[in-house]
């Protein structure tokens, strides 16, 4: 038996319906912020995985390194109080895998929330040495002066050169950090940033013409 299909049902004029658009509803936070939070507000370097029950306030490396310790998996309960977010605890696992001073610049700025001071637009600046009759003059073999004495005020270039070390690591260090969380992702933040500039004792065109 055959069957005739009405050009006119809706059957063949509707189209496939589009799934739905997954909405993220992770909130958004600068890495910066996601560290500090990490290290002052849940103080996930101060929490006692080791003491904790399995799949509770634990995460999988402090898990598998305590079983491959002990040999056996031991399972107790315990009284935590606040557990740590799985969230904070993914940032000290990725921070402590970063290895070397990237690591220890981490913590460093975790734990302090003190960013480095990059000592933008600061610099040594000469000033005449004065003397008793005014300014110390630099004479040449017959006493004739050809140059006056100066003195440096300010930091001195290694000093400076030794804080942008500071904050370019630092900063590398953040986009990294985020780099890397954003592929892995988190379970209630979304990370962004870093925010804070790269090289910012470098002026740009705008700045250049500002007063």
């Amino acid at each position: 038996m055959r069957f005739m299909m009405d050009i006119n049902s809706p059957q063949k004029l509707s189209k496939p319906s589009n799934p739905p658009m997954r909405v993220d509803r992770r909130q958004p936070i600068d890495v910066a912020d996601l560290v500090q939070w990490a290290y002052q507000v849940q103080r996930v370097d101060m929490a006692d995985f080791s003491a904790a029950p399995d799949g509770y306030g634990s995460s999988c490396v402090a898990r598998v390194e305590r079983i491959g310790a002990l040999g056996v998996r031991v399972d107790t309960f315990l009284s935590l109080g606040n557990p740590v977010h799985q969230d904070a605890e993914t940032v000290h696992a990725k921070v402590l895998g970063m290895g070397g001073w990237m690591t220890g610049c981490l913590l460093e700025f975790g734990r302090s929330g003190l960013e480095p001071d990059p000592m933008v637009g600061q610099e040594p600046r000469a000033r005449p040495v004065l003397g008793r009759t005014g300014f110390k003059m630099i004479r040449d073999h017959n006493r004739h002066p050809i140059a006056c004495e100066i003195t440096w005020d300010g930091p001195d270039w290694r000093e400076i050169e030794f804080a942008r070390l500071k904050y370019d690591r630092w900063h590398e260090a953040l986009t990294a950090l985020a780099e890397s969380l954003q592929v892995d992702g988190l379970s209630s933040y979304l990370v962004t940033g870093p925010s804070a500039k790269s090289m910012p004792w470098h002026r740009g065109i705008d700045d250049a013409q500002k007063p």
